[in-house]
């Protein structure tokens, strides 16, 4: 793990509906006590930043506030309405907020800085803990608990520790529905307010499920209570009696973090090893559950876990290098992975990388980067996604999300390239089409459906033509520049190279950019209607239009070199949030040997999850104010000036050949695939 990850599962960023623990840990002077010691185990994310419930969800914005989407039939956006959302709103009256956890029974709770707990939507069974009979539209205080240190939204039921120097620190509150003890008090009674937890302390985090609840001592152990007709409690012996106060899970230690759901619990030890026991194949087509579901069973398989998520019917985890891995039923595309196959092993979800935090509920998944970044997969039928674009839409892979994006975030990256979705790669190309003009959901670039200058325009006159135009009751229409084109690329597309729902009847010609080249004045980029290549062309040439405007964000690269050296320096470009290999390759590689020298890692780069970029991400090296080479010489040194660098794009439409980068000049082409001889430069 790279120490810019390490600091950020370090931070505030916790999986979603994950347990929260204590404190958190922001000292550099603590981190590298860590890193100088490398026989103490590294601690787990420590709060909650987004959270997924029935068919909501919840993410804390980089101001503190927080936003919600999908369904709020009972109020549990907290926007004051009972309107759904399918792009992500404020929710009313919350600042200073550390940790949110959506409810699977609707209804939410956060933590603000200042150990105050609120809670908003359904009380149909008293949930959220105000002592009312009634639905809450808005956030509310539950005024009987302070110094709240964690806390848990789970079904029908809330739990909460405090370390309020009165009682004993780690003491642990629950409310709402009490059927099966899930509240702990030695009763089965609904409680509308907190009650303490029996004879329960030194407790660092809480979790639970469908009508049981779990605790996690500040000694590594864990103890549970409640419903336990699926084992769910770790009894062991096969014992399934319901508990109505905490009793230890047997054979548990060195316990960082719990997690449950409707009838599974699930531990992450201190190793990275991960334990489940109950039944977490309760709703299972295909895969077997354990002959003894009372005693915890480690997940084989899996090592070097820094984060769990427990499902109702799946089951994702985070490892140390970013990379995020589920498995159970997927009947909706939770698991990321491009299909909705269900799996009975862990599978690795599709495109995500330098991820932080996660969240998975009923049916549908968050995770969100270490730039802040959000991204969903899995159902959408309510807007749960949050992906902005208005349309109830499933998905099987991560797309990027509008919760934490725009203005006010100034850490996340402000304009992800998009890849074409059979790809697999990060940002899945995504389009809402309406009549006039298209909207890339990625980039958030307004678009000109049908282009202009079919028969042919200068540069100037291609410029005078987007800046005339009036689309969609829009005035201000411009030419894009060379990378904003290059996006709507499709490298799946040939004759047109572009997606020919989105953009119909293209002309199979070059399109103008407001790029000029450095090198040549009197030129500028064009891009290839046709094949979608890179080229530059005389301004006083011919070319199509096809104009842009209302950019949410602009591709402003900032890099930061985050091990300067030969050959494993490693770059991050906050405008893509790309981490680039800083040197390129002194050999020279056929294309599947360039693929296989970045996968596996041949260069020895630090970390996980290297690979050859995609045409269109490489394109975004380019530098359109240098040329020979065509690259910012003080973050990249020592590139030859007329090197080419190999893609992982093949050429669809023309077997044997696939896509390369010349950075002479900053143009783009194919070539022989199994005998040119060109450089690499991995990314992840």
């Amino acid at each position: 793990m790279n120490r810019k990850h390490l600091r950020s599962l370090l931070g505030c960023v916790l999986p979603l509906s994950l347990p929260l623990f204590v404190g958190c840990i922001d000292e550099f002077d603590e981190l590298d006590e860590l890193e100088l010691d490398q026989s103490r185990s590294l601690p787990v994310p420590t709060m909650n930043r987004i959270s997924t419930g029935n068919l909501a969800s919840l993410v804390i914005r980089s101001d503190g506030t927080v936003s919600s989407s999908g369904d709020n039939t009972y109020g549990q956006l907290g926007d004051g309405t009972t309107t759904d959302r399918t792009s992500p709103g404020p929710v009313d009256g919350l600042s200073n907020v550390i940790a949110v956890s959506a409810g699977d029974s609707n209804y939410s709770l956060a933590l603000t800085g200042d150990g105050q707990l609120w809670s908003w939507g359904s009380h149909l069974w008293g949930q959220l803990g105000t002592g009312s009979n009634s639905d809450q539209l808005e956030p509310v205080h539950i005024d009987s608990l302070s110094h709240v240190t964690a806390m848990t939204a789970e079904y029908l039921h809330g739990l909460a520790v405090t370390s309020d120097g009165v009682t004993p620190d780690g003491t642990v509150w629950a409310w709402g529905i009490n059927t099966y003890g899930q509240l702990g008090d030695e009763s089965d009674a609904e409680r509308k307010t907190p009650v303490q937890v029996h004879d329960l302390s030194g407790v660092t985090a809480v979790a639970g499920g469908h009508g049981h609840s779990l605790a996690l001592k500040e000694d590594g152990t864990v103890w549970a209570w409640g419903r336990n007709t699926e084992g769910q409690l770790g009894l062991g012996n096969q014992n399934y009696a319901n508990q109505f106060e905490p009793v230890q899970v047997s054979g548990l230690s060195n316990v960082v973090a719990v997690a449950g759901s409707m009838r599974y619990s699930l531990a992450l030890k201190d190793d990275g090893t991960v334990f489940v026991w109950g039944d977490p194949t309760y709703y299972s087509q295909k895969c077997p559950s354990a002959l003894d579901r009372t005693v915890p069973q480690q997940v084989t398989g899996l090592t070097n876990i820094v984060a769990i998520e427990a499902g109702e019917k799946n089951i994702l985890v985070l490892k140390d290098d970013g990379t995020v891995l589920g498995w159970g039923r997927n009947s909706n595309g939770e698991l990321g992975n491009s299909n909705i196959i269900e799996q009975c092993t862990p599978v690795e979800a599709s495109g995500l990388s330098g991820v932080t935090a996660l969240s998975v509920g009923k049916g549908h998944s968050l995770a969100q980067t270490s730039n802040g970044m959000v991204f969903g997969f899995g159902s959408n039928s309510q807007g749960q996604l949050g992906d902005g674009i208005d349309t109830i839409t499933k998905r099987t892979t991560p797309v990027p999300t509008t919760f934490n994006g725009g203005a006010d975030c100034s850490e996340c990256a402000s304009w992800p390239m998009p890849n074409p979705a059979a790809t697999g790669l990060p940002h899945p190309s995504s389009y809402t089409t309406e009549a006039e003009i298209v909207v890339d959901d990625v980039t958030g670039l307004h678009w000109q459906r049908i282009a202009g200058c079919s028969t042919g325009c200068t540069q100037a006159d291609a410029n005078a033509y987007c800046e005339s135009l009036t689309l969609a009751s829009s005035s201000d229409w411009r030419l894009p520049t060379r990378i904003e084109l290059v996006s709507i690329v499709d490298d799946t597309e040939h004759m047109p190279a572009v997606d020919p729902d989105a953009f119909p009847a293209t002309v199979n010609a070059y399109f103008w950019t407001s790029s000029a080249m450095g090198f040549f004045p009197d030129n500028a980029f064009r891009i290839g209607g046709s094949e979608g290549d890179t080229a530059y062309g005389m301004v006083s040439g011919l070319g199509a239009a096809r104009c842009v405007h209302e950019p949410t964000n602009a591709l402003a690269s900032d890099y930061e070199i985050e091990a300067d050296g030969t050959p494993t320096g490693t770059v991050m470009d906050t405008g893509t949030w790309l981490t680039w290999q800083q040197q390129v390759s002194a050999q020279t590689y056929t294309w599947s040997d360039a693929l296989s020298t970045c996968t596996n890692n041949t260069a020895g780069l630090p970390g996980s999850g290297w690979r050859l970029p995609s045409m269109k991400e490489l394109q975004t090296l380019v530098d359109d104010s240098h040329w020979s080479p065509a690259i910012d010489p003080n973050v990249f040194p020592n590139t030859p000036f007329d090197v080419a660098y190999w893609t992982s794009t093949p050429v669809a439409w023309d077997a044997g050949n696939a896509w390369f980068v010349q950075f002479e000049l900053g143009t783009a082409n194919k070539t022989t695939a199994t005998t040119t001889m060109l450089h690499v430069r991995c990314v992840r």
